[in-house]
């Protein structure tokens, strides 16, 4: 009971994190959050410390899915503003069927292909943040309102409580458990609040997002590496709560860390201004 109701309070803190930062004016944060991953780190350490090379390596390739449709639904967007509003919630569930389509049938990476994959996407990401350069500094905007009165934060939250109790049943399935680990939770409703706003993304969203995929790539490469060292591991511990303190927790950190810098450096400081 304590292990699910960690993962729930993880998983629900990351979209809060996105929705404060999406309602605040923050686009490029936002953008990055919307691929952070916290799915990843729990289906890595809290599901056993067995398979979790073949665990990663099955996370590569929906993590790669899942910034190209972050990007997708974004130029939707941006193109059909009026229709993207109305069939926010379709387009959405046509995402996540096109996602399990790829899903399924998909390779695992192995360790060449996964720093490839890092390689490409962040050479894409630094062709679309120069495309859009330079970026204009963002004025942050400070919501009033209180964060337990987000009612899509409260849906994600059950949302996911769900999703965390049908996991259990592929517990001894680490190919199924990495790409469940990378389903698109966050990054679909995220989307489907942004679509249902009616407004088209900023140029600084569509500048950052794919920095969001490597950001999380690199998350599960590194987190992936820990966890398989034996030796790493027994200076806390081997049981999952150790793992989460020492090792996925600190890694979090490290990504909101690199999605703040890579906002800072593309944007400079924001200002924050009453709303």
């Amino acid at each position: 009971m304590l292990e699910l109701l960690l993962k729930l309070a993880v998983g629900t803190g990351a979209f809060a994190i996105y929705r404060r930062w999406a309602k605040g004016a923050q686009p490029s944060k936002a953008g990055m959050m919307l691929t952070f991953p916290a799915l990843n780190g729990m289906a890595l350490a809290m599901t056993g410390s067995s398979g979790v090379t073949t665990k990663a390596a099955s996370m590569f390739p929906m993590i790669c899915l899942n910034g190209a449709l972050c990007l997708a639904l974004l130029a939707a967007l941006d193109a059909r503003p009026r229709f993207a509003q109305r069939f926010a919630v379709p387009i959405a569930f046509a995402a996540l069927g096109l996602w399990l389509l790829v899903a399924w049938p998909a390779p695992s990476f192995t360790l060449r292909w996964q720093i490839l994959a890092i390689a490409i996407f962040l050479g894409a990401a630094l062709f679309t943040s120069h495309r859009y350069a330079p970026l204009s500094p963002v004025e942050g905007l400070r919501d009033a309102t209180s964060w337990w009165r987000d009612a899509w934060l409260w849906r994600f939250c059950a949302l996911l409580g769900c999703l965390l109790v049908i996991a259990h049943a592929f517990a001894d399935s680490h190919e199924m458990l990495g790409k469940a680990g990378a389903l698109p939770l966050l990054p679909l409703i995220g989307m489907t609040t942004q679509m249902q706003s009616g407004q088209r993304p900023s140029t600084n969203q569509t500048a950052t997002i794919l920095f969001g995929p490597v950001i999380a790539m690199v998350y599960v490469l590194v987190v992936a590496w820990i966890l398989d060292r034996t030796e790493l591991r027994a200076i806390a511990g081997h049981d999952w709560l150790a793992d989460t303190a020492f090792v996925l927790v600190p890694a979090w950190i490290a990504c909101i860390g690199a999605i703040l810098l890579v906002a800072r450096a593309l944007e400079g400081p924001s200002r924050p201004k009453a709303g």
